[in-house]
């Protein structure tokens, strides 16, 4: 009790109470709310559609605005607002702990919209009293949609704290919710059929351990919204600081991937799951690589301040360290896990009867190759051009990624136009675009037997392997170009030893 009571005395929290449970502001809140939900039951009643559990999908709907996107919307106005006004400074100079402020600004910004969530209760458990869903599937969905909710809360805390200081609106979000209730009618079905769903199987499998459904999203989501809080205390600790330091960035993707393997274990659809895990790692890490790659002013601090210890660079895993060995680490996890799902999880699919034979050696290597230069590029346009780096860098990635796929759609249209009974296949086309690794990754395993997939596999793997040689190098070079201009060479030390006197002539 001395604990909650500690928590509950947090000043950020209190504060957003005061301000956000004002009478004259929650009660008309909490009314249009229940007006809503009402009108949905009565709506329900008059179609007949209480018992076949449309009805739930509307209220679910409207829960998901309520506490998701206008939740989420209040955290990351309220954090905008401190940022904007210099409060959040202040706290940073309290003794208050940057992880109580963070939990301050994630439960009390939203802590309205927490008493308009409690407010759909009573209705939603009308929809359980007329038979759909069951009281136990209820309480899954309805658990199940604050851990939802909680996962982009943290979201809109932490981007209201790595971005850029900027006027607050709530423009987009009316815009949001607009199209949530007018626009979203596909979500009334699909959350009506979610609760059937649960209700007919209340378990699901994580690996081989049988689980309830709130268990298996407990463990999926609350590594997410831990992650999202550590990097919100970092970033409320220190403005400078990186979301995420070298290590837990590794131990996101790890984790990640960990969840994503326990996930898919146990699923016996024949799917292309190889490929879908190696693309969801290789956008992690390109995540986790931008957390914590360090700029041109912060790694030169950090050559400053080891010098002043006696050590030549900075610790590889510190936040001014460069991100060679990080990003060692993030392409191992790349490999191991995709390699697992291949060996463990992947079915052979079959088309017309014919079973499709894939090998992903290939892919897992480029994709291995794309997170390494990926990495090592932005290092080296970061250390090379200092503020103007995410611009160069912006540029690379639109000539590697982009400019192939544009250029491989223009040569597929214009041999569509000028082809004939008597041209053979297309492969240029299929070529020019398996240089971009968006492409190239999934062409390279096989999939679909197109005609000039040897010609497309090199140009798949070729780029990655130069790039990441390429910029590895490039590091290498500008590291010792920025350590020099931190340390000029002072040169050879001069000779002081004093010049022999010459003997004397015998003409003398």
């Amino acid at each position: 009790m001395n604990r909650l009571a500690l928590w509950l005395d947090n000043p950020i929290l209190v504060k957003h109470a005061r301000s956000r449970l004002r009478r004259m502001q929650a009660i008309p809140s909490v009314a249009v709310v229940m007006v809503i939900a009402l009108t949905i039951l009565v709506f329900g009643y008059q179609w007949n559609r209480l018992s076949g559990g449309e009805a739930f999908g509307g209220l679910l709907t409207l829960q998901l605005v309520i506490l998701g996107f206008m939740g989420a919307s209040q955290v990351s106005s309220s954090v905008g607002k401190a940022r904007e006004s210099g409060i959040l400074d202040f706290h940073r100079a309290s003794p208050m702990p940057p992880f109580a402020e963070a939990l301050g600004f994630f439960f009390g910004a939203p802590i309205r919209e927490y008493l308009m969530f409690a407010a759909t209760l009573p209705f939603a458990l009308v929809c359980v009293f007329a038979g759909r869903p069951d009281f136990l599937a209820f309480v899954q969905i309805e658990a199940s949609l604050v851990l939802v909710a909680w996962t982009l809360q943290s979201i809109g805390l932490m981007s209201a704290l790595a971005g850029k200081e900027r006027k607050t609106g709530s423009r987009g979000v009316v815009g949001l919710v607009l199209f949530l209730l007018f626009g979203g009618s596909w979500l009334v079905p699909f959350f009506g059929r979610v609760s059937s769903l649960v209700g007919q199987y209340p378990t699901g499998h994580f690996f081989e351990v049988p689980l309830p459904w709130l268990l298996i999203l407990a463990i999926d989501l609350l590594p997410i919204v831990g992650f999202f809080l550590v990097a919100a205390t970092r970033k409320l600790a220190s403005e400078r600081a990186h979301p995420l330091s070298k290590p837990q960035a590794i131990g996101a993707l790890a984790t990640g991937a960990t969840l994503i393997l326990g996930g898919i274990w146990k699923i016996d659809a024949e799917f292309y799951w190889t490929l879908l895990v190696l693309y969801l790692l290789i956008v992690g890490s390109i995540i986790l690589i931008v957390a914590v790659t360090p700029n041109l002013d912060e790694f030169s601090k950090g050559i400053r301040k080891a010098a002043k210890e006696g050590q030549k660079y900075p610790s590889a895993w510190s936040d001014r360290g460069l991100n060679r060995i990080a990003l060692f680490c993030l392409c191992g996890v790349v490999l191991v896990a995709p390699t697992v799902v291949w060996k463990a999880i992947e079915r052979p699919v079959s088309w017309g009867g014919q079973v499709e034979t894939i090998s992903y050696s290939l892919p897992i290597a480029i994709g291995v190759l794309v997170v390494a230069y990926f990495g090592l590029s932005l290092q080296f346009f970061q250390l090379r051009f200092g503020k103007r780096g995410t611009v160069f860098f912006s540029l690379f990635l639109f000539v590697a990624w982009l400019l192939p796929l544009a250029l491989g759609a223009i040569s597929a249209a214009a041999f569509a136009q000028r082809r004939t009974p008597d041209s053979g296949p297309d492969a240029w086309s299929l070529t020019i675009t398996s240089l971009s690794p968006i492409f190239g990754i999934a062409v390279s395993s096989g999939v679909g037997s197109m005609p000039g997939l040897d010609q497309a596999k090199g140009a798949a793997l070729l780029p990655a392997l130069i790039f990441a040689l390429l910029f590895n190098n490039l590091v290498t070079s500008t590291r010792r170009r920025v350590e020099k201009s931190i340390h000029p060479d002072p040169g050879p030390a001069p000779d002081l030893a004093p010049e022999p006197i010459p003997e004397p002539s015998m003409a003398t």
